[in-house]
């Protein structure tokens, strides 16, 4: 297998890598949001950690071939180098490796910020990075040859899109680390409201001489967040069995609030849910601008510009090209299109004389001053 195929291989399973890494993101959060097992959550917590260990080898291995070619710093400020190494490697050293190595001591608590051992991972969580540097990941597709025919509708779409998606992710992530992360104030405000519950019950029960089990489960039994209810004297009352417990809550999912005569096990699945539900909203703002680029206004700019260029370009060079370009009066005043107009009034007409002066024999040749002649008769 040659060079060239090899190339060809790698230049179009990258582009379908991307656009899993992003199914793969949005996933990710709706997992959250639909409350998944633990299993399948952490499957697709390993499968972002494959993922971004892919753009990070293909970082390198552009890095190497740009070294080698004495064209590190053109790949990296030219050819979106910039991109794949943020959208690569910060991910992975700052969440990517010290999740994987806390869910290998099966530890960790996803999703929460607390009881993290790396507060530079707390920091990265607050701001939504992983998030975010994965979904900019779309702005790699706007170089995709098979879009667009036209170089300058890549080059001019790619350069607006980016812009937009990078404006973007920067405000959501100013935006997050400001307003800050939802979920260990909502559990710190859980649980103190629980444990004043626990002693609003505990009270009663013992004013009114009611028993406290009946009163805390009647009071209790209808609280959608409860799972479970363990008594000082060793009964329980749960909503959950061991096995569906287990399989769809990890330590993170839940507190426990502790009385004087029993203990409450609280879920905060409710919390998570909500902020997987922001981070699909964040990731759908970052990816409708690149869409919208790389689909419409490519389109848009490549048949008001491209096309009146490559017209342009091949009647100015091409012998045999003899066709008018269209002109619409909305861009009429515009620089191109007065270009455009000066071929159709001034140029085409000149190149036509000139080919007739040939056919005839006499082979005069044209210059600029019998165009400008043509151009001051005509006006």
């Amino acid at each position: 297998m040659n060079l060239v195929i090899k190339r060809k291989i790698f230049q179009s399973i990258i582009p379908a890598v991307i656009i899993l890494s992003l199914l793969h993101n949005f996933i990710n959060e709706y997992a959250v949001f639909a409350m998944w097992s633990i299993a399948s959550i952490t499957a697709l917590l390993c499968a972002g950690v494959v993922f971004d260990l892919i753009f990070a080898v293909e970082f390198i291995v552009k890095s190497i071939k740009a070294a080698g070619r004495k064209e590190f710093l053109i790949y990296i400020k030219h050819k979106k180098g910039w991109i794949d190494i943020l959208s690569s490697f910060p991910v992975l050293i700052l969440y990517s490796v010290p999740l994987f190595c806390l869910l290998l001591k099966n530890s960790a608590e996803i999703g929460t910020l607390s009881p993290l051992p790396f507060e530079i991972m707390s920091v990265v969580i607050t701001i939504r990075m992983p998030l975010i540097l994965r979904s900019i990941r779309v702005v790699k597709l706007f170089g995709i040859k098979a879009l667009h025919n036209s170089e300058m509708t890549r080059h001019h779409s790619s350069a607006a899109g980016t812009v937009a998606v990078i404006t973007a992710a920067v405000v959501i992530m100013l935006w997050s680390g400001i307003t800050g992360f939802s979920d260990p104030e909502g559990i710190k405000k859980r649980s103190s409201d629980y444990s004043r519950l626990l002693v609003e019950l505990e009270s009663a029960a013992t004013l009114n001489n009611l028993d406290f089990r009946d009163l805390c489960e009647n009071i209790l039994i209808s609280d959608h967040r409860l799972i479970r209810i363990n008594y000082n004297n060793g009964k329980r009352y749960e909503k959950l069995s061991e096995s569906e417990f287990s399989k769809y809550y990890n330590s993170g999912d839940y507190i426990k609030v502790s009385g004087e005569l029993c203990s409450l096990t609280i879920s905060v699945k409710d919390l998570k849910k909500e902020n997987a539900r922001l981070n699909m909203m964040f990731f759908l703002v970052l990816l409708g601008p690149g869409v919208a680029f790389m689909l419409l206004y490519s389109r848009h700019f490549s048949i008001t510009v491209s096309d009146v260029a490559g017209a342009l370009n091949s009647g100015f060079r091409k012998r045999d090209y003899n066709l008018m370009i269209k002109i619409r009066n909305e861009y009429k005043e515009e620089e191109l299109y007065r270009l455009a107009q000066f071929y159709n009034d001034v140029y085409l007409p000149a190149k036509l004389r000139k080919r007739d002066f040939e056919k005839e024999g006499s082979g005069t040749p044209i210059t600029m001053d019998a165009v400008k002649q043509f151009d001051e008769n005509g006006s």
